[in-house]
């Protein structure tokens, strides 16, 4: 192995150069899983989601969130559009009758927010 020689008066902008190349590689690893873990999971939301309207099922999506902002920060939200996104808390914890009785949770939330947690993590680790 050939080891590099570099001027020692040269050391601390080599250094800072390396460093600002793994900076560009990590943020675009970063970005590439962040944008591919959202997809994943609305389409797996679509696929999982109860039967209880077309819409509901159809309305999955995800977006840029233009509420966190930083130089080198980088977000996607999944959501569910309107009008159907009243429905998610209701279907993922159930609900209480009008007239007595509950009606069952189905959900389907969580286990897409769990499996996209995972599947980041190791994008993000596989992908440095």
């Amino acid at each position: 192995m050939e080891v590099a020689k570099i001027d020692v008066d040269k050391l601390a902008l080599t250094v800072i150069n390396e460093l600002q190349r793994y900076q560009k590689v990590t943020q675009n690893v970063v970005e590439e899983a962040v944008i591919q873990t959202a997809k994943e999971t609305t389409k797996m939301l679509k696929e999982n989601s109860p039967e209880l309207t077309s819409d509901y099922k159809k309305s999955w999506g995800y977006k840029r969130d233009s509420e966190l902002k930083g130089k080198y920060r980088y977000d996607m939200v999944v959501y569910n559009k309107a009008p159907e996104y009243r429905l998610t808390h209701i279907l993922e914890k159930g609900f209480q009758h009008r007239y007595g009785g509950r009606v069952a949770a189905q959900p389907h939330i969580a286990e897409a927010e769990n499996y996209a947690m995972m599947m980041l993590q190791e994008r993000i680790e596989s992908g440095l």
